[in-house]
């Protein structure tokens, strides 16, 4: 599978470059869709939704899956300003060490 510090590095690596600093493509069933890549390695995250959402990422190495995660967040609180979740989402995502 490849080194371990070398795939999380990667994957810090595509969530700098991701959803934290990029314009989503539109994806199948009218979700989204965000690529990174580098090297022998491929991140993906597909995703539906905006203020209820959900989505998975997959890294790939020379094209066989290596890693993967699913997600969902809503925002419950009806005070909740969007633009700030989201921008504090980006920001979380644009730090990522």
């Amino acid at each position: 599978m490849g080194d371990m510090t070398d795939l999380a590095e990667f994957v810090a690596e595509a969530h700098r470059n991701g959803y934290a600093n990029t314009q989503a493509d539109p994806g199948p069933n009218g979700g989204k869709v965000i690529t990174y890549d580098r090297g022998e390695y491929s991140y993906r995250d597909h995703y539906s939704g905006s203020t209820a959402f959900v989505g998975h990422e997959v890294v790939t190495r020379d094209g066989k899956p290596v890693w993967g995660m699913s997600y969902y967040g809503d925002l419950t609180h009806e005070d909740a300003d969007p633009d700030d979740v989201y921008a504090f989402l980006r920001d979380t995502r644009a730090g990522v060490p």
